[in-house]
C-alpha cells in the first residue's frame, strides 16, 4: 500500500504566522492521492494542518504500525524548520525555540521511526526553511541496524533551501511547493520515457523551474534506494505504462541477493501471468526463493514480490488473475505466519486485496454477461466442453468464498445473490462433474451458500453434479489435464461400461466425494438413495490435513485420509452422514486453528492452488441434525 502524510502548519503558538503552508498541504494531498498522479491510498493517507507535536507522533503511530503492508510512505511537511545542535527540527504548533530539542520534531526521530515501520520506500519532501539541514541528520539512518540489509528501506528526501538559507513564499504558496505542484500535475514536462516520476530527477529539474532569481538551493538525497523509486506517476509518460513490474521483483530479488536464476525464474513468470497463471509452479518457486531466509524476511520479499506480480496480473485478459496471484502468496504467508510476526501482520491485508480484487472481477463479469450472456465461452473451442465448467466452478468458488467474509456490506452480498442467479441461469448446463480442480470451489461455494441460507442455489449446483457424476460412472479427470488428454477424456466420458484409466481419471476423485458429502448434508436422500446404486464401488476419500496452514504448500499435505467405498456400509445419504458427522468431522475441527482469519487463508489458497479440498470449511457449515437416528445395514 502507498499512503502519505501531509502537514501544513500556519498557526503557531510561539512562532510568526506563515500564509500558505497549510494551502501547499492541501494541494499536495489533493495530487498525491489522485490515482491517476500520486496513486496514493487516499482512505489510509491523511492531511494534518497546524498539528501540535503530540498529533504528529500520533498520526505517525497509526499510519505506520497499524498492521499494514507499506510500499510506499511519503511524509510532505510545509512550515517552519531550523538547524539547531547539528539537527533539523520541523516546527509544530506548539514548538517552542528555546526548547526546540523537546518540543520541535528532530527529522533523525522521523526517519528513525519511518524506517522501523519497513515500508519499501520512504519519502521526505521539506518546504521549510533551512530544511537541508537534513544531511547533518544522515549518519544516524546510515547504520548497518537500519541499512544495508535485507529488510533495507529505501530512503528518499527533497528539501526546498539549503541549511542556512530561507523558503521563499509567493502568493500561491511556497514557493518551492509551487513548483514541484507543477511537475507532477504533469505542467513541467520532465521526462516522458519512465511511467513514473523520481524523487532525483525531480530535484535536479526543481531549481530552474523556481526561477534564477531564486535564491533557494532544492537538494536532493538518496539513500540505499532498492529499485526504482516511484514516488508519483509521470502524467507525460508516452509509452506502455505496464511493462515494467518485472523490473521491480528482479530489483527486489537482487536486492535480498537471490541467484541469478532464481531472479530470472520469477522475472519470467512476472512477464508470463498476462497469458497464463501456473499457481502451483509459482507457489514452488516462491518455496525455493524463501527457503533460505528467516521468517521475516521470506515474509518482506514475499509482500514486495506479490506488488510486481499482482501488478502484472492486472492487466491479463483473465479479470481474476488478481486474485489467482493474491492467492499464491496467501498460502505462501499462511504457512510462515505463526514463525513470523510479519506474515502474521501482512496477511490481513493481502485477503483485504484478495476480497477487493474478486469483488472488482466480478463486477466486471457482470457488466460483460449483462453484454454478452456467453463471455466464459471461448469461441469456437471444443476444448472449452472441458474447461467451461471448471471455469464457471471457479467463479462459483469466488463468490463462495466472498460469501464466508463477515466484512461484507449488504449490497456487495445482493449482487452475489444476483450474479450467481445469472451464472446458473446462463451455465447450469455447464455445472457437470468432469475435474478434481472443480472440487475446492465447489466444497467453499456450497458450504457459503448453505450458511447464508442460499438452499435453492446449493441444491440446484450439487444436484447437476451428482446427475452428470452418475450417467459418467462416477470418472472425474485428473488435475490439470492438457488439451489433448481433456479431448481424449470427454471422447471416453459416457462410454459404458465405464473404466478408469489412470493417465485422465482421478481415483479415488475429490469431486465425486465432496458431491455425495455435500448431497447427503443437504438430505438430497429422496434424489440420491434411490441412484446410488449407479455408483456402486465408488471411492470416497477425505484428507483431514495435520495443520490448516499446510493447505498452501505447493506440495503434499501432510494428514490422515479417512476412506469409504459406496456399497460397502454406505448405501444411502444417512450412512455418509453418519460417518461423516460421527468419524470425519470431528477431526477436521480439531486440525490445528489459529483463528479465523488463518482458516479463510487456507481456504483461499487451497482454491487458488486447486489440487486439494478445504474439507474445513464443510465441517464448518454443516451441523449436526439433531436427534439423527443412524442405523447400520447388514446386506446378505
Amino acid at each position: 500500500m502507498r499512503i502519505a502524510l501531509c502537514i501544513g502548519c500556519n498557526a503557531y503558538d510561539n512562532l510568526s504566522t506563515l500564509r500558505g503552508a497549510e494551502e501547499d498541504a492541501r494541494q499536495m494531498f489533493e495530487v498525491l492521492t489522485d490515482s491517476g498522479l500520486g496513486g496514493y491510498d487516499k482512505n489510509a493517507s491523511l492531511l494534518l494542518l497546524s498539528p501540535t507535536l503530540t498529533e504528529v507522533r500520533s498520526a505517525l503511530e497509526k499510519m505506520l504500525f497499524s498492521g499494514t503492508s507499506l510500499s510506499d510512505f511519503t511524509l510532505f511537511f510545509a512550515g517552519h524548520g531550523g538547524v539547531a545542535h547539528d539537527t533539523l527540527y520541523l516546527a509544530l504548533r506548539d514548538t517552542k525555540l528555546p526548547s526546540i530539542a523537546i518540543t520541535g520534531l528532530a527529522f533523525a526521530d522521523l526517519a528513525k521511526a519511518v524506517v522501523a515501520a519497513k515500508p519499501s520506500q520512504a519519502n521526505f519532501v521539506l518546504d521549510a526553511c533551512n530544511s537541508g539541514g537534513l544531511g547533518l541528520d544522515l549518519p544516524s539512518i546510515l547504520r548497518q541496524s537500519l541499512t544495508g540489509t535485507a529488510e533495507t528501506t529505501g530512503v528518499a528526501a527533497l528539501a526546498a533551501a539549503a541549511a542556512d538559507e530561507y523558503a521563499a513564499e509567493i502568493p500561491e504558496g511556497g514557493a518551492f511547493t509551487t513548483a514541484l505542484l507543477r511537475v507532477l500535475r504533469g505542467e513541467e514536462v520532465l521526462q516522458s520515457h519512465k511511467p513514473y516520476l523520481d524523487i532525483p530527477e525531480i530535484g535536479a529539474n526543481l531549481r530552474p523551474i523556481l526561477g534564477e532569481g531564486n535564491p533557494q538551493t532544492v537538494s536532493t538525497w538518496v539513500l540505499n534506494l532498492q529499485g526504482p523509486n516511484r514516488f508519483s506517476q509521470n502524467p507525460n509518460y508516452s509509452g506502455d505504462p505496464t511493462v515494467h513490474p518485472d523490473m521491480s521483483v528482479a530489483a527486489l530479488g537482487n536486492r535480498f541477493n537471490l541467484p541469478k536464476h532464481q531472479v530470472t525464474a520469477i522475472r519470467r513468470i512476472t512477464l508470463e501471468v498476462r497469458e497464463h497463471i501456473e499457481e502451483l509452479e509459482i507457489a514452488g518457486l516462491l518455496e525455493r526463493l524463501t527457503a533460505e531466509l528467516s521468517p521475516d524476511q521470506a515474509s518482506i520479499l514475499l509482500s514486495g514480490l506479490a506488488e510486481g506480480v499482482t501488478e502484472e496480473a492486472r492487466h491479463s485478459a483473465d479479470q481474476f488473475a488478481p486474485g489467482r496471484i493474491l492467492g499464491v502468496f496467501v498460502g505462501q504467508l499462511l504457512k510462515l505466519a505463526d514463525r513470523s510476526d510479519t506474515a502474521k501482520r501482512y496477511l490481513p491485508d493481502f485477503l483485504a486485496r484478495s476480497r477487493d480484487a474478486d469483488l472488482t472481477a466480478l463486477y466486471a463479469l457482470n457488466d460483460q454477461l449483462e453484454n454478452h450472456c456467453f463471455r466464459l465461452i471461448a469461441p469456437e473451442s471444443l476444448a472449452d466442453l472441458f474447461y467451461l465448467p471448471l471455469r464457471v466452478s471457479d467463479v462459483l468458488g469466488r463468490i463462495g468464498f466472498l460469501l464466508l467474509r463477515t466484512d461484507l456490506d449488504p449490497e456487495d452480498v445482493s449482487f452475489l445473490k444476483s450474479i450467481t442467479k445469472k451464472l446458473l441461469d446462463i451455465y447450469g448446463n455447464a455445472i457437470r462433474a468432469v475435474s478434481d480442480e472443480q472440487a475446492a470451489p465447489i466444497a467453499i461455494f456450497v458450504s457459503a451458500a448453505h450458511q447464508r441460507g442460499w438452499v435453492d442455489e446449493s441444491e440446484e449446483v450439487i444436484g447437476r453434479l451428482y446427475n452428470d457424476l452418475t450417467h459418467a460412472s462416477a470418472r472425474v479427470a485428473r488435475h490439470f489435464l492438457g488439451g489433448q488428454q481433456a479431448l481424449r477424456f470427454l471422447d471416453e466420458r459416457y462410454e459404458l461400461p465405464g473404466s478408469f484409466d489412470d493417465d485422465i481419471h482421478q481415483h479415488p476423485s475429490d469431486l465425486a466425494t465432496a458431491t455425495l458429502v455435500l448431497a447427503s448434508l443437504l438430505k438430497l436422500d429422496e434424489t440420491v438413495d434411490r441412484s446410488m446404486i449407479l455408483l456402486d464401488h465408488t471411492s470416497l476419500n477425505v484428507l483431514i490435513p495435520d495443520e490448516v496452514s499446510s493447505l498452501g504448500n505447493s506440495g503434499r499435505v501432510p494428514g490422515k485420509n479417512f476412506g469409504l467405498t459406496t456399497g460397502h456400509g454406505v448405501w444411502r445419504c444417512i450412512d455418509i452422514r453418519r460417518e461423516w458427522n460421527e468419524s470425519v468431522r470431528p477431526l477436521l475441527l480439531g486440525a490445528q486453528i489459529v483463528n479465523m482469519e488463518t482458516e479463510h487463508a487456507a481456504l483461499f489458497s487451497a482454491m487458488t492452488l486447486r489440487d486439494r479440498v478445504p474439507w474445513i470449511v464443510v465441517a464448518r457449515a454443516f451441523q449436526p441434525i439433531e436427534n439423527e437416528q443412524f442405523t447400520h445395514i447388514e446386506v446378505q
